[in-house]
């Protein structure tokens, strides 16, 4: 599996910020309708994480109104030592 560091801008950080650019774009595409607390508080975190340096260099990817970060690029991607964040409670 190819371990990145996105920080470099070289050919292992182009799928992780093609990812954060997807995931940033598609955030409020309707599986419930706007203004639900979980779309607001998943949209939310995953603009707050974007900002974070440290995560954005990590390859996100969503799943049931959570946030998955990984140190891998190709697939199967492992969560296993990972950060994880989910917008379903609120903190």
């Amino acid at each position: 599996m190819a371990s990145l560091h996105a920080s470099g801008g070289g050919p292992r950080a182009r799928p992780v910020q093609a990812a954060w650019r997807k995931t940033l774009a598609t955030l409020g595409e309707p599986i419930r309708p706007e203004g639900t607390p979980v779309l607001e508080r998943f949209t939310k975190l995953v603009r707050v994480a974007s900002a974070e340096p440290q995560l954005r260099q990590l390859y996100p990817w969503t799943g049931m109104w959570e946030l998955y970060f990984s140190r891998c690029t190709e697939f199967p991607g492992t969560a296993r030592g990972s950060p994880r964040q989910t917008a379903r409670r609120a903190p």
